[in-house]
């Protein structure tokens, strides 16, 4: 019998690709086994020469597949591309956690498997303002199979209350993250597992972030001070100057977040600091907008965590707050 647990937290009912995200506890290698194939991880990839089309003579060139269903991912690889197994990144992330059981939050590939991620909240969370709002230490592993990036893992805080995709502030995630990718090569098998060992990294980011957080919690924003964030981050114009369609989106986009910082989440935090405003804006990021190819992965590692960097660098700038 697995002793694989589940817990839920939060209050969002909407159903998007932040919904019914569980905490799943591992235990034992049966567990990761499960949750490995759960997740539709459980496959493994190889690396084949490729051959001549005209005499079959061997090139030196390699190709990239799936061993399950022998899905090529990539041809024209370099000799030294090693592919790195999703066991092996999962062994590497969860060694980051620090303690006996991983909590992952969430895992699952992209582009027909040519792409993979993890996600694992580390031991312990951080707690921001006066009531103490939980945000999850929470680190996303993605992993390419098609030779088009390193092994990477990214900072990727979340506030199970609504459950919002977080960011840090950019100069320090990027920062911590350009230390945190693997290159695959046959040196870098070794070096994916070394991964674990770079809690110093992640932890001083996260508690730059904690002590920018409450920063945000302690300050005070004014109706002003909202108008001007909102109009920065989704101008709405003079139908002279700008398209009705545009218009309309932004005005939309407005009034969204709007009602989300009358509402503070249902008055989980204080309504009027800049840490409900960023919250609010990164909410209807996170489930309300729209236009996303993958709105998963934007969230995580494109436009849409782009668009949470920016709202912040916004709100750091109208509230005049400094930036480290």
């Amino acid at each position: 019998m697995s002793n694989l647990e589940s817990k839920k937290d939060g209050y969002y009912k909407g159903r998007d690709v932040a919904d019914d995200i569980s905490t799943k506890i591992l235990k034992s290698e049966e567990d990761v086994q499960q949750f490995l194939k759960e997740e539709q991880l459980d496959y493994t990839v190889k690396k084949y020469q490729e051959k001549s089309p005209f005499d079959g003579s061997l090139l030196d060139s390699y190709g990239s597949y799936r061993t399950d269903n022998n899905h090529i991912f990539k041809t024209g690889l370099g000799k030294t591309y090693t592919p790195f197994q999703n066991k092996d990144a999962f062994n590497a992330i969860s060694g980051l956690a620090q303690v006996g059981e991983v909590h992952t939050a969430r895992a699952g590939v992209w582009n027909g498997g040519a792409e993979s991620f993890i996600q694992v909240d580390l031991n312990g969370g951080l707690t921001v303002g006066r009531k103490e709002d939980k945000v999850q230490q929470r680190v996303t592993y993605i992993n390419r199979h098609d030779g088009e990036g390193s092994a990477r893992i990214f900072i990727t805080p979340f506030r199970p209350v609504c459950r919002n995709q977080l960011t840090l502030i950019r100069s320090i995630a990027k920062k911590a993250e350009q230390k945190l990718k693997v290159r695959h090569t046959a040196s870098g098998e070794a070096l994916l597992l070394k991964l674990s060992e770079q809690w110093g990294i992640i932890d001083n980011a996260f508690v730059a972030s904690q002590e920018h957080f409450n920063l945000l919690a302690d300050t005070k924003v004014t109706k002003e001070h909202v108008a001007e964030v909102l109009q920065r981050i989704s101008p709405v114009l003079d139908l002279k100057f700008q398209s009705k369609r545009l218009h309309d989106a932004n005005e939309k986009k407005q009034l969204g977040i709007s009602q989300f910082v009358s509402d503070a989440d249902n008055g989980f935090i204080a309504f009027d600091t800049a840490w409900n405003l960023i919250n609010a804006i990164t909410r209807y990021n996170t489930h309300e907008q729209t236009g996303f190819s993958n709105k998963e992965k934007s969230l995580l590692v494109g436009s849409g965590r782009d668009a949470n960097y920016d709202a912040l660098d916004i709100v750091n700038d109208v509230c005049d707050l400094a930036v480290a």
